[in-house]
């Protein structure tokens, strides 16, 4: 079991980056010519649990920061909180809208 691949801190290598810009740089990759303008914009993840992670780190919240998420949640949204050094805060949802209440995120606020 100690040699299984972690779900969380993917470790990218120059081979990545070198494997991501060859295929792009292929033609027949590439189905619109626009597509390599969005690039510049963006940064490839390997997974949108490692993209969540990245993005709490980039925020520069101390450590042990609360962030608000409905409760009906996917789970690998509470792991990638933890992982990032932050804690899932449970906000309550508006059952006529089913968005986040603000009411209950006015009210959990630190």
């Amino acid at each position: 079991m100690w040699n299984m691949v972690p779900t969380e801190l993917h470790q990218y290598s120059l081979g990545d980056l070198v494997r991501g810009l060859v295929t792009i740089s292929k033609p027949d990759q590439t189905p619109n010519p626009a597509w390599h303008y969005a690039l510049a914009d963006g940064i490839p993840i390997r997974s949108a649990r490692a993209a969540i992670v990245l993005s709490i780190r980039a925020l520069g919240l101390p450590s042990g920061s609360s962030i608000g998420v409905p409760l009906y949640c996917c789970p690998v949204v509470f792991k990638a909180i933890k992982t990032a050094g932050c804690h899932p805060r449970f906000l309550d949802v508006d059952p006529g809208t089913f968005c986040i209440s603000l009411e209950d995120l006015y009210s959990k606020r630190s």
